[in-house]
């Protein structure tokens, strides 16, 4: 026979019961440290302003130099020393109106050597010719065989030839001396001198710069970063500041720096209904985007 028996309970210690005490004591408070609630604040309407990209009007200005439309460099076509220029600068020429000439003594003495070479080929050329008339009848009334026929033929085409070659080089010796008169290619205003007399000059080095024709355009050199802002055909606006002018003009060409160093662009400005006078500066002024 079994017996269970239990245990009676024992009482909790004494620092136990004091912690029980003080847990409770303490319970209210814990509970009450908890975040209040965070009240929304009402949405309020706000005014908005959409900000967008203004355009606007930038003026540039370049300096630029006023020339005649039709500027040309005149030179000799032989080489040779200046002997006396006819012309200053400012003057008005003519069609054909001389405006230099060259020192000529060499240019003669290659003339007259040319004219005797002339004569002495034609000489030859009369001569072979009538040994040649004197063969043909030798030859028809068989005194020479066909063989001294050709040859005589022969020397007269090389007579001929060589006369040929005579005055092709006389009319050569007369054109080089027309060459030493340099003369007005139309009606110009004579605006720069290059040499002055005595000078020795190379043929094709120029000597006077003439403004021909009434057409004027200005000259400028564009930057790299204005070669976006410009094109062929647009309207700008030329100010020629010493004499109070305002006109328009209109961009006919944009080149190329022939020279890697060379940071410009050579631009070049046609005007309108305005003749050729003396305006040598101005400055350039257009509106971009």
């Amino acid at each position: 026979m079994s017996c269970i028996s239990r245990q009676p309970s024992l009482p909790l210690p004494r620092h136990r019961r004091w912690r029980w005490v003080f847990l409770l004591a303490w319970l209210p408070w814990l509970s009450g440290c908890e975040a209040p609630p965070v009240e929304e604040e009402p949405l309020r309407p706000v005014r908005t302003l959409l900000v967008e990209e203004s355009v606007m009007q930038v003026q540039r200005e370049i300096p630029g130099r006023l020339e005649a439309m039709a500027n040309r460099r005149v030179s000799f076509r032989v080489a040779g020393r200046l002997d006396a220029l006819h012309v200053v600068t400012g003057d008005l020429v003519s069609p054909g109106q001389r405006l230099a000439s060259l020192d000529a003594a060499d240019l003669f003495l290659q003339r007259d050597r040319a004219a005797a070479a002339l004569a002495a080929a034609e000489a030859g050329a009369a001569n072979a010719e009538s040994e040649w008339q004197r063969a043909r009848r030798l030859y028809e009334a068989g005194s020479v065989a066909a063989r001294e026929l050709d040859a005589a033929r022969a020397q007269v085409e090389a007579a001929r030839s060589q006369r040929r070659s005579a005055g092709d080089a006389l009319a050569l010796a007369q054109r080089q001396l027309d060459f030493a008169q340099l003369e007005s290619p139309g009606a110009c205003r004579v605006a720069q001198r290059l040499a002055e007399s005595g000078e020795n000059l190379a043929a094709g080095q120029p000597l006077l710069v003439l403004a021909c024709g009434e057409g004027l355009e200005v000259r400028a050199s564009l930057s790299e970063d204005m070669l976006d802002r410009l094109a062929p055909g647009d309207e700008v606006t030329v100010r020629l500041p010493l004499h109070a002018l305002e006109l328009t003009g209109r961009v006919r060409e944009i080149g190329v720096p022939v020279d890697s160093r060379q940071a410009t662009w050579p631009l070049r400005v046609s005007l309108e209904g305005l003749g050729r006078r003396s305006l040598p500066r101005c400055a350039l002024a257009w509106r971009r985007n």
